[in-house]
């Protein structure tokens, strides 16, 4: 319509097309302004006004945009056999709609009504849109209903269009490895992380993939760049500690643990997880030292003070060990292995009462303990007390461990002890086969023999026996007077 002076140049026909358009138009501007308020509802989470205003913005457009966003309303309100009636209606308008069958599928999920859910995804897919999200939504269908062989190539044609997507990645690399591809699950994940190097979930996800195909110095890696995110998270230096251990990578280790003990010193298990790494790295006074720094810190536990005694008994100092070990059992009085090792410091320093009343204290607290069975009856052995006791309680530790030489060489020698050679023999020499190295064994093969008249064997295993353990003065004395009155 033009204009000249206020007066129309157009005839009745032509005004009422113009009364149509501008009719229209206004129609779509409030069909958009309403739509903008609507949006502004939804974006603060009110989807109750944001449904009502997109229900008025359909009075006045509509088209299928309006229909699916407001279909999508429904749905995210959990309103679904509205929802459906919704797709139904702009099926009518575009039967190859996208967005529709989409959201279908997504109702038919929340219905779980799989089989429908995947015909619509296919139907989205089918539609010819090439939109990463249905492959997405399609992908994760097959995930819920335990079809991974099928979700696998839906992620993959969802990274044709978004290679470099983190999630489609992540996604893919779990995938990858639920079905056993590990090396496809590394290559995908590595590359997530490039993409999303702040990611701690993928990380941490990559680093247990890497420990599960036992690669434990990449493991470390990845635990370290988590570390470098999370400077102070005690739990990811234990991983690296323990990994560390796995591979012997022992000075490693220690240092972690070094470090742990600086983030928190009230905490034992890092003290005594340093303190057994310098132990077994032949670092005695450093462990010695270690655990008097969590003494300091007033970190006196039964563990604390367990490994004390077996730092000083490995430095020879007798005396230091068997306090701890007293320490020890003063802090648990049911430790059994304190009780050895205390029983054992006590006969080393001559203290047999002492050892005897600890052992028998070992085996009240754990009458069925393989090692105490052991012991105890090998100390009364040894002793010359209560043999037919001592023959019992270490037929009960053959019963649990019927292949151990320690405990097949304590029953040849209480039958050795009884004065039974020949089966004690027996005995002796299966522990023999068992630990041919060993100079105990040795020493009592060589003492059956004497017993069995057959002196050269004597001799043999006695020299066997002192080239194992040269500082064994009372077997060298023993061997050179049988020597002697040989000749």
């Amino acid at each position: 319509m033009f204009l000249f002076y206020g007066v129309s140049l157009c005839g009745p026909i032509d005004q009422l097309k113009v009364l149509d358009q501008d009719e229209a138009i206004s129609k779509k501007s409030s069909a958009y302004a309403l739509f903008i308020q609507g949006a502004i509802y939804e974006n603060e989470g009110n989807l109750e006004e944001a449904e009502k205003i997109y229900l008025q913005a359909l009075e006045y457009d509509s088209t299928e945009y309006m229909h699916v966003k407001y279909m999508d309303i429904l749905l995210r309100e959990g309103r679904l056999d509205d929802a459906v009636k919704q797709f139904e209606e702009i099926i009518k308008i575009n039967p190859e709609s996208t967005e529709a069958y989409v959201l279908k599928g997504q109702i038919d999920i929340m219905q779980k009504n799989y089989e429908s859910a995947e015909k619509s995804f296919l139907k989205a897919i089918e539609c010819g849109e090439d939109d990463f999200s249905i492959y997405i939504s399609l992908a994760q269908l097959y995930i819920t209903t335990d079809r991974n062989e099928k979700a696998i190539p839906m992620l993959e044609e969802a990274l044709k269009l978004k290679p470099d997507n983190p999630i489609i990645l992540f996604q893919a690399g779990m995938l990858y490895v639920k079905s056993g591809n590990h090396k496809k699950a590394l290559e995908v994940m590595e590359k997530a992380s490039t993409l999303k190097p702040e990611w701690i979930e993928l990380h941490m996800a990559i680093a247990k993939l890497y420990e599960t195909v036992k690669d434990y110095d990449n493991a470390i890696s990845k635990y370290n760049e988590v570390l470098r995110l999370y400077p102070l998270n005690k739990s990811l230096f234990l991983k690296i500690a323990t990994l560390y251990q796995q591979i012997g990578k022992l000075d490693e280790a220690l240092s972690v643990y070094k470090t742990l003990i600086e983030l928190d010193i009230e905490n034992f298990v890092y003290y005594v997880q340093a303190a057994l790494l310098e132990y077994h790295l032949g670092k005695i006074e450093d462990g010695i030292e270690t655990l008097k720094k969590a003494i300091k810190n007033n970190v006196k536990t039964a563990d604390v003070f367990y490994l004390m005694g077996r730092l000083y008994a490995a430095k020879k100092d007798l005396g230091q060990a068997t306090i701890y070990f007293e320490k020890a059992i003063e802090k648990n009085p049911r430790d059994v292995d304190a009780h050895l090792q205390l029983a054992y410091m006590y006969e080393l320093i001559k203290k047999k009462e002492q050892a005897k009343r600890i052992l028998e204290q070992a085996h009240t607290i754990a009458p069925d303990d393989a090692e105490v069975l052991n012991y105890l009856g090998y100390f009364y052995a040894e002793n010359g007390l209560e043999l037919e006791k001592a023959l019992l309680l270490i037929e009960k530790a053959l019963e649990k461990k019927p292949e151990s030489g320690a405990y097949l060489d304590s029953m040849g020698w209480v039958l050795f002890k009884m004065g039974k050679y020949e089966k004690a023999q027996e005995y002796l020499k299966k522990a023999g086969d068992t630990l041919p190295e060993d100079p105990i064994v040795l020493e009592h093969l060589g003492d059956v023999y004497e017993k069995l008249a057959s002196p050269e064997k004597a001799i043999e295993y006695w020299k066997k026996s002192l080239e194992k353990k040269s500082d064994n003065d009372i077997l060298r004395k023993k061997l050179e007077s049988f020597q002697k009155n040989k000749k």
